[in-house]
């Protein structure tokens, strides 16, 4: 890597961060779409996942404002939902302290294959620049 730039460095961890957080917020989102409580189906049909150059979009019963926004910089995910109701089921209220958490214990469940997914698109863009 001797003859990489600072802008080639950028460019190629800005590329692999891009892809990288993708597919963090695929698995992500699909075990927290698998640990969510239905009652009706919009708050399941809600949990999305934006990054600031790609996205899902609300399913089923969710109304197309119920997904999460895009984060503001290129190296941040956000998944979850904007319903309103979201968060007495995943924290719970005064009647129902424990809740129904679904995005924490998603996120728990699939932490090492995000991590091993994000680790192999920045070894993907490193190799493939490297040569």
């Amino acid at each position: 890597m001797s003859g990489w730039t600072k802008i080639k460095w950028d460019e190629a961890m800005l590329a692999a961060a891009r892809r990288g957080l993708v597919k963090a917020g695929i698995i992500i989102e699909g075990q927290a779409v698998r640990l969510c409580p239905v009652d009706t189906g919009r708050l399941k049909g809600s949990i999305t996942y934006a990054t600031n150059s790609a996205g899902s979009r609300p399913s089923g019963g969710a109304g197309a404002d119920d997904g999460v926004s895009s984060p503001g910089d290129d190296y941040t995910l956000h998944v979850g939902t904007n319903v309103d109701y979201a968060p007495y089921v995943e924290y719970g209220t005064r009647r129902s302290p424990t809740g129904q958490p679904y995005l924490r214990p998603a996120l728990d469940i699939q932490k090492v294959n995000v991590e091993t997914a994000y680790a192999q698109e920045i070894s993907k863009e490193l190799q493939r620049r490297a040569r």
